[in-house]
């Protein structure tokens, strides 16, 4: 319905609201109404909330083409948490999705890993890294143990990007081609910093996490299924629908407790997982191998497939002491960061 004295404006910048309020004022000789809403540079807007209490929070960073980790998307997230995931008894879960047309998170700001190599803060990415897990932690400490998170993936999904979706309990990922999980930091000199060393192997087992992260490949959703990284596939037009459905179904009374459980128990009920994994002399050997492999294939010239054999090895020792493997790692990550291998 059109009305000559309504004048609808977007005004993106919040810091020009209130003068362009009052500019508009004088301009038009009428009262201005202005709307105040929430900006987000890292995502699309307020989370969507199914009648089920379903929240759908999606990623967007406004002036980038790619979603990418950063400080900014860290501190942003958690005060989007709490304004609208924490404060509501209304909602049950959250499922992560994309805005962008061909990623979900494209891994860790390049650009700003380069910015502290180069002004000699490498020490400074401890924190970083430690930051991440405290971050999730306290996500999932605001609404209780039982409180699911769900990743929707469509596109590439690589580094950081892989590891935010490790943090989650499940994860559904597109049948297309442009869908493509790994961890390969070990192409810039470096390892996953984000317990990606620690997860994935303890996630679909050491023999298949080794050669992802020493090779940094990258496995399209078909393969990630048959390796146990992703849960369900389908299309991308039924992607958000089958994410809350399965969100849905982890808030089923002792439905999450019961992944949780299945997936620790699968070290246990494959022989092979659990002799490389809970036996420490297989665990050694297989590790042992990889460094020959490594060995073989660099001549001990970057030191990064070391660092990850070293990080996987330790994790697996740590057991259940997740805190005390992503220390090591954020601390090997720091090491490489200094090296002249390390690119970023």
């Amino acid at each position: 319905k059109k009305d000559p004295n309504l004048y609808v404006i977007k005004i993106e910048d919040q810091n020009m609201l209130a003068s362009s309020k009052n500019a508009l004022h004088r301009l038009v000789g009428r009262r201005i109404v202005c709307e105040r809403r929430r900006w987000y540079e890292y995502f699309a807007g307020a989370p969507k909330i199914t009648e089920s209490g379903i929240a759908v929070i999606v990623l967007e960073a406004k002036n980038a083409k790619m979603n990418t980790l950063n400080e900014g998307l860290q501190s942003e997230v958690e005060s989007l948490w709490q304004e609208h995931i924490a404060s509501s008894d209304r909602v049950k879960g959250v499922v992560f999705m994309s805005g962008k047309v061909d990623n979900f998170i494209a891994g860790a700001d390049i650009k700003m890993l380069k910015a502290k190599k180069d002004k000699k803060e490498e020490d400074s990415l401890f924190d970083a890294c430690m930051a991440g897990h405290s971050l999730f932690e306290r996500l999932r400490q605001s609404k209780g143990k039982n409180f699911p998170l769900v990743a929707a993936i469509h596109g590439s999904c690589l580094g950081g990007g892989l590891e935010w979706a490790l943090k989650c309990d499940a994860r559904i990922a597109t049948s297309s081609t442009k869908t493509k999980l790994g961890l390969p930091e070990v192409k810039l000199g470096l390892l996953p910093g984000w317990g990606g060393t620690y997860a994935l192997p303890r996630l679909i087992g050491v023999l298949d996490a080794l050669p992802l992260i020493l090779q940094g490949s990258e496995v399209r959703s078909d393969k990630a299924k048959r390796l146990g990284l992703v849960d369900q596939i389908c299309d991308l037009p039924a992607l958000e629908a089958v994410a809350i459905a399965k969100a849905e179904a982890l808030t089923k009374s002792g439905a999450l407790n019961k992944l949780r459980r299945s997936q620790s128990m699968k070290q246990y009920f494959n022989i092979k997982r659990f002799a490389t994994e809970k036996i420490q002399y297989f665990r050694n050997y297989i590790l042992n191998e990889a460094k020959k492999q490594v060995d073989k294939n660099t001549r001990g010239k970057y030191a990064a497939p070391y660092a990850i054999i070293d990080c996987i090895g330790y994790g697996l020792s740590c057991g259940d002491n997740a805190t005390k493997a992503f220390e090591h790692e954020a601390q090997a990550f720091v090491k490489l960061a200094k090296t002249d291998t390390s690119t970023a």
